[in-house]
């Protein structure tokens, strides 16, 4: 692995202008960034909700023969092709940005002396493109981050936690409810068939902003414990304790 720093300081992983008494990992600056995307993720989230509502209920006036003055059709299918793009521009960003955070979460954990891995940094985001694997490799790999994270030396007597299993529980329910909202979005052709795509793509995008929402808090804690034992140099210089056969982590 390439080191994370190269500096003349007690503490490597120090950031260059961070106050002596408040330490900075590696990992926080790229926490900072995909958190802020997050928000912008579940604000464009929130803004979907709320046409969905609208559509709804447009759609409702249009069945029943009464339509919305200065709202044509036209621009009400241009404003549904707008946010659609938009939506999708966003989610592309926040998933490269996390991809990058995990990388680097994972990275951070071999300078903390964490033995025993089973995933590389590389394939800690590689097997989220693994078709059928990708149903619970990342989950293993991000826990597994988790528990290193809490203890870099006893990492495997760490218990997965609660957050965890929501995070991929929400992760899992997007991606059927995006495949859905994929697959009936070319067959709707009525007024009906549309309100009910409606309601579907809002329960996708109130999925969304909890997803984005527990993802935020997973980012925030895993940040925290790492850097608690960035600022501690003895700690993080320690040789680790003893172990059995060291299992070879994938690479």
């Amino acid at each position: 692995m390439l080191p994370l720093r190269e500096r003349a300081d007690s503490n490597p992983y120090r950031s260059p202008g961070a106050n002596v008494d408040v330490p900075d990992a590696p990992l926080s600056a790229r926490t900072r960034s995909t958190r802020g995307m997050l928000l912008v993720y579940g604000a464009v989230a929130v803004l979907s909700m709320a046409f969905e509502v609208f559509s709804y209920v447009y759609l409702g006036q249009l069945a029943s023969g009464v339509r919305l003055a200065e709202i044509s059709p036209h621009l009400f299918d241009r404003a549904t092709r707008f946010l659609a793009v938009s939506q999708l521009g966003v989610f592309l960003v926040t998933g490269v940005l996390i991809l990058r955070w995990i990388h680097r979460a994972r990275e951070c954990l071999d300078a903390l002396g964490a033995v025993g891995m089973r995933f590389s940094p590389g394939w800690s985001i590689g097997w989220y493109f693994v078709p059928f694997a990708n149903l619970w490799k990342p989950f293993q790999a991000m826990a597994e981050i988790w528990k290193a994270s809490q203890a870099p030396r006893a990492w495997k007597d760490q218990p997965t936690p609660r957050l965890l299993r929501w995070w991929w529980g929400l992760w899992l329910l997007v991606s059927l409810l995006g495949q859905a909202v994929s697959r009936l979005s070319p067959q709707a052709r009525t007024l009906e068939q549309l309100q009910g795509l409606s309601l579907l793509s809002l329960a996708d995008s109130a999925t969304h902003v909890a997803l984005a929402a527990t993802l935020t808090v997973i980012m925030g804690r895993i940040d925290g414990m790492q850097r608690a034992h960035f600022a501690d140099p003895t700690q993080a210089a320690a040789p680790p304790a003893a172990t059995g056969a060291e299992v070879k982590p994938v690479v």
